[in-house]
């Protein structure tokens, strides 16, 4: 079996950054653009249309770019109410983020967060139905260097066990092993016993592929089947039983970063990501954990201008002087770029190994 990249393509591996003071995203995420959609399909003049739909676009964030910092401040704040009034604030406040994913929220969209924030690279993430694993893949081949697919084949692909485990597969091969992998229970609603989770485990165990799980409980069920299951403590079992497997606590458990940073003290295959979390729980976390298992990470574009806000977050972190320069590269990029290089070269020569065990 052969890469399904162009040849041109090929060397996935040495298309990450080479500078170690490359800023690095660990979460982002893509959606569709149904009012340019429509545009596109009715407009008699799809140059025109599409000029004037992008410039309104860019008006409205500029217009907008300054509330988006006080958004992020409310939401960090919440974990400071009380946990009845947290979760009806989540409960109802679910469709809130949906007027600013209308002006920012696509693959260009994200191009030009990166290009502003000046961020080199940025994992992007699968969620089915609204971003397939096909259309992430395809992102992460037209923009390579640029975009890191992470896969996700929970409930609402589609697919069965089997079949998820099939497309896993499929996908490590086309990408040479230059994936992530990304499990949400709180969405999918299947706890730590899931078949179908261990299974998709196992094969990223196979080939090295490191492993990105929701954690953080929103209380929302309009947009998770089981919020509970956000809770990083549920997971437990995974860290021990695949110890040589890099699972990344994304979101450090949300609105409470003590459990994750619990779990990463215990278990050293631990990492965890800086998006939503305050500039006193990054410096917490560097004091409990060390700098290098943190990464950089925003989960673009909810709410708006993540990645610029979570970058000031670790600008404060850094100008409170509890934290070093040297901590500050590692986090924003050094850490993650370290970890990409090992896990894709391991999971290289793994989906090599197959090609020629299968070609023998």
């Amino acid at each position: 079996m052969a890469s399904t990249l162009d040849p041109q393509k090929e060397g996935i591996c040495t298309s990450l950054p080479t500078d170690p003071g490359a800023i690095l995203d660990a979460h982002v995420h893509v959606m569709p653009d149904p009012i340019g959609a429509v545009l596109n399909k009715t407009s008699g003049n799809l140059a025109l249309a599409g000029e004037g739909y992008a410039s309104a676009r860019d008006r409205i964030r500029s217009a907008i770019g300054p509330v988006h910092g006080l958004i992020h401040k409310v939401y960090a704040g919440l974990r400071h109410f009380p946990v009845g009034v947290r979760m009806g604030v989540e409960e109802f406040g679910a469709l809130a983020p949906v007027p600013s994913l209308l002006i920012e929220s696509t693959a260009g969209d994200l191009l030009s967060s990166m290009e502003c924030n000046r961020i080199a690279m940025s994992i992007l993430i699968a969620h089915p139905p609204v971003t397939s694993n096909e259309r992430v893949l395809e992102l992460s081949e037209e923009h390579l260097g640029r975009l890191i697919p992470a896969v996700n084949y929970g409930r609402d692909s589609g697919l069965s066990e089997d079949e998820a485990v099939s497309e896993f597969r499929k996908a490590i091969d086309r990408r040479e092993g230059a994936l992530l992998l990304k499990i949400h229970a709180a969405s999918d609603g299947e706890n730590a016993e899931s078949a179908r989770y261990r299974a998709l485990l196992d094969v990223a165990s196979e080939y090295s592929i490191p492993v990105i799980l929701h954690t953080g409980c929103i209380h929302a069920h309009l947009i998770h089947r089981s919020p509970a299951l956000g809770d990083a403590s549920k997971f437990k079992s995974w860290f021990a039983d695949w110890p040589r497997l890099p699972f990344i606590l994304a979101h450090m458990n949300m609105h409470e970063p003590g459990v994750a940073l619990d779990l990463a003290q215990e278990f050293e295959n631990i990492h965890v990501d800086t998006s939503w979390q305050p500039a006193e729980v990054i410096i917490e976390a560097v004091r409990r954990i060390g700098s290098e298992r943190i990464f950089f990470g925003s989960d673009w574009p909810l709410l708006g201008g993540n990645q610029s806000v979570a970058l000031e977050r670790l600008a404060e972190a850094r100008a409170s002087g509890c934290i070093s320069d040297e901590d500050i590269t590692r986090i924003q990029g050094g850490n993650l770029l370290a970890l990409l290089r090992k896990s894709f070269s391991q999971a290289a020569e793994s989906v090599r190994a197959h090609w020629n065990r299968d070609g023998a």
